[in-house]
């Protein structure tokens, strides 16, 4: 009868050594694979800041340009527009 259940335990063990690979694998390895391009832009992009190789930053347009009654601090007709 102690063997019966020795096997059982054994079995038991098996499966939960199993059961734990598979969920590392589930929760681990596959959200890596699937984020592989992403992480690798972000290891790229640091690699070159911290050797000093990444271009600058490319701002588009043109600076906003700010309406006299804000530089004052007067409502427009616009402001009492909005609310």
């Amino acid at each position: 009868m102690w063997a019966d259940i020795s096997k059982f335990f054994t079995g038991w063990v098996v499966v939960g050594i199993m059961w734990l690979f598979g969920s590392l694998f589930m929760v681990g390895v596959i959200p890596l694979y699937e984020s592989r391009a992403s992480l690798a832009r972000y290891f790229r992009c640091m690699v070159e800041d911290l050797t000093g190789n990444r271009k600058p930053d490319v701002v588009h347009g043109q600076p906003e340009l700010v309406e006299e009654s804000v530089k004052t601090g007067e409502k427009s007709d616009l402001d009492t527009k909005a609310l």
